[in-house]
Order: C-alpha cells, then sequence, then structure tokens
C-alpha cells in the first residue's frame, strides 16, 4: 500500500467510528432526559419520559437506541466483571 492508500484507509475507519460515537451520545441524551424527569416529576415522569422517547424513536426509526438505553446498564455490569477479572 502506498502512502496515500494508507490515508485513505485511515479516514474510512475513522468515518466508520463515527456512527457508534453518535449512538452513545443520543442514548446518553435519553439517560439524561430519564434522570431529569425522574428528578422533577417522579416515577410519573420518568414513565411519561420512557413513553415519548419510545414514540420518538418509532416516528424516526431510531429504535435502536431504545435496545441500546435498555442494555446500558448490563453493559456497565459486564465492564465492572471485565475489570475484577
Amino acid at each position: 500500500m502506498g502512502l496515500r492508500e494508507d490515508a485513505t484507509a485511515a479516514s474510512c475507519g475513522a468515518r466508520n467510528n463515527r456512527p457508534a460515537a453518535r449512538v452513545q451520545v443520543h442514548v446518553i441524551v435519553a439517560l439524561l432526559l430519564l434522570v431529569l424527569a425522574t428528578l422533577v416529576a417522579g416515577p410519573v415522569g420518568f414513565i411519561v419520559v420512557g413513553l415519548l422517547l419510545l414514540v420518538f424513536a418509532i416516528v424516526t426509526g431510531t429504535l435502536h437506541l431504545v435496545i441500546e438505553l435498555l442494555m446500558l446498564p448490563f453493559r456497565a455490569i459486564g465492564a465492572l466483571d471485565r475489570d475484577r477479572s
């Protein structure tokens, strides 16, 4: 591979990482909205914002974000478990 091909391959690799980072940012924003709603309105706020996020995800076609949000606690536990071993 030449120098130009290496640079192209590196830039393609960098482009492939961007959607994953964008998904994580959206999941963090959704999680913060849920926490804020819980602090402001208690369990009712959590349920209302959860339903709004679900409807928004269905309408915009980003249902995978809801799945990522649901899997977040399990990923955190898995990461903690990997750090221990």
